[in-house]
């Protein structure tokens, strides 16, 4: 009896043991997973905390970037895209430590997906390159920074106008825009000649020696020039659209370099928009515009209110091609011809946009401010600039993944061509009104040599341009040849 209760004492002990030891195996890997699971809430922390830092880092770079633009953005279309051009495309860095910008054949191509589409094409350039920084939010706050120094202007001179039948010579509208057209001559011929720098640097840096890129940068602009300016909503499109098929189409050559293959891995470090953002974003254009045209037709609002300011708006910034001087018949076929606004305040608002800073739809602005106010200004503005750039960032998500083939990047090297024709053709069109006398024409060439010579910054060139066109024009110089 005592060796039986040996034995299962033995026994017991081992299995007990064991026991034991499996416990603690068990516990080992219980740990180890404990602390890994630790480890990777850290490390999603982290890359958190690196993402959020980033993001901020990104948009202060789109803030210290663009805020400048909305000051010095005079001369209309043109003039500003020549303005990104010298600001953004080609630069290393924006400051120091900050990321790089874009290249000239990625801000050629975004400049002629922009001219395809209806909508403020200088602006949404500018959106497609603080998107391309920056993302959703960096493009939204790039229009905000470039668009707010001329809305707030034009708003303010607009509710001047509210009530006011028509403009009186010796009233305080007609004399503030006297005053400010003695320094807008100078302005804008400052900003021509970064047009005339812009148009030369990017057809060169563009087509190179390619004798086949150079002859569609020379066809686009011989046919731009001769076109009436009435054809530019299907014409701009139409020439490019051109480029690309001759570019795609011509005998492959050994020698044939494509300029697009530059921003390849350029879009690799930006943080472009989502297809499901620019899904969303084509998704509330559609909406808006169907909603907009239904509630419209059965509204028993007045035509005067704010529902119809949005909705005429809306109409104009969904229709008009290529910006600049086309935007104005259709926003006087919506406004003037339907006697909202009296003629002669709509020329002067004409006028007053031209020498303020900004694009030409910020006339939208000033009708709306004439009409209901500031408020009026805010909803005729988002009427006529949200549907472009909504078009914008819901494009740009899909034309980044079609870039990548090789057949796009043929055809975006014959659409780069033709895009520089284009800028070439804005020359002569931005010459016919921002050259009127010689002494204009001195202060273009005064201001190209800072630009070229000396290395001026662009906003003091501009400046400095206002100021010399306000001197010459009080002592009378130059202006009458």
């Amino acid at each position: 009896v005592k060796i039986k209760i040996l034995c299962l004492k033995e026994r017991l002990g081992e299995r007990i043991s064991m026991a034991l030891k499996e416990e603690n195996r068990s516990l080992i890997p219980r740990v180890e997973r404990d602390s890994s699971s630790e480890e990777l809430e850290q490390g999603g922390d982290i890359d958190a905390a690196a993402r959020k830092t980033e993001c901020i880092s990104a948009l202060r770079s789109v803030w210290n970037g663009f805020w400048p633009l909305g000051l010095i953005g005079f001369g209309g279309t043109n003039a500003n895209i020549a303005l990104a051009l010298r600001r953004f495309a080609g630069k290393e860095r924006d400051g120091p430590g900050t990321p790089v910008w874009v290249s000239e054949p990625l801000f050629l191509e975004l400049f002629a997906l922009c001219q395809s589409l209806p909508g403020p094409s200088a602006l949404q350039l500018l959106a497609a390159i603080g998107a391309a920084r920056a993302g959703l939010l960096g493009g939204i706050l790039a229009v905000f920074l470039f668009q707010l120094p001329g809305f707030l202007a034009v708003t303010w001179v607009g509710s001047m106008f509210h009530g006011v039948d028509h403009v009186d010579s010796s009233s305080t509208q007609a004399i503030f825009l006297a005053l400010f057209k003695r320094a807008g001559m100078g302005l804008v011929a400052a900003a021509f000649s970064q047009v005339l720098y812009a148009a030369y640097s990017i057809t060169i840096k563009t087509c190179k020696s390619n004798r086949l890129e150079l002859t569609i940068a020379l066809m686009s602009a011989f046919v731009v020039v001769l076109a009436p300016t009435s054809c530019a909503a299907w014409l701009y499109p139409a020439v490019i659209l051109a480029g690309g098929l001759i570019k795609w189409f011509a005998p492959r050559t050994s020698n044939v370099t494509l300029a697009t293959i530059a921003g390849d891995d350029e879009l690799e470090r930006h943080l472009p928009i989502s297809e499901r953002q620019g899904t969303i974003c084509l998704f509330i254009f559609s909406v808006i515009g169907v909603s907009l045209s239904v509630v419209a037709h059965f509204s028993t609002a007045t035509k005067r209110s704010f529902l119809f300011i949005f909705e005429s708006f809306w109409k104009v910034g969904s229709l008009v091609f290529g910006g600049g001087q086309v935007v104005l018949p259709f926003i006087y076929g919506e406004v003037a011809q339907k006697h909202w606004i009296a003629n002669d305040v709509f020329l002067y608002g004409f006028a007053l946009v031209q020498v303020l800073p900004g694009p030409l739809f910020n006339l939208a602005a000033f009708v709306g401010a004439v009409m209901q106010g500031p408020l009026g200004a805010l909803v005729a503005s988002l009427g006529i600039l949200v549907p472009g750039i909504l078009l914008v960032f819901g494009l740009i998500p899909h034309w980044y993944k079609l870039r990548s083939s090789s057949v796009a990047k043929t055809f975006l090297a014959g659409v780069n061509a033709a895009a520089a024709g284009l800028l070439t053709a804005a020359v002569y069109i931005f010459m016919r009104a921002s050259l009127p006398n010689a002494a204009s024409f001195a202060i273009m060439i005064t201001c190209g040599a800072m630009t070229t010579i000396w290395s001026l910054p662009v906003p003091l060139v501009i400046l400095l341009g206002g100021l010399l066109g306000w001197v010459l024009q009080a002592m009378n110089i130059g202006i009458n040849t």
